[in-house]
């Protein structure tokens, strides 16, 4: 199953601001390569999904997409 989302505002916990994503690149909240967040309060680091079910990445849902595998039975 693949989920696609758009990305609201990423929350800077510290400041408690909403940034856009490119703003939280810019200040290494967000490491888009890494998929990682990290929490500006803690320091700790969390992948984007954990961030997102967490509230400190707020997103859209755009499509859900399930993998058929077809199997041919003998």
């Amino acid at each position: 199953m693949t989920k696609t989302y758009a990305v609201h505002a990423v929350v800077d916990v510290k400041t408690k601001k909403r940034l856009n994503f490119r703003e939280a690149i810019d200040q290494n909240i967000v490491d888009a390569d890494a998929g990682s967040y990290t929490n500006t309060a803690t320091g700790e680091k969390l992948d984007v999904g954990n961030a997102i079910r967490k509230g400190f990445i707020k997103v859209r849902f755009i499509t859900l997409r399930y993998r058929s595998v077809y199997q041919k039975r003998k």
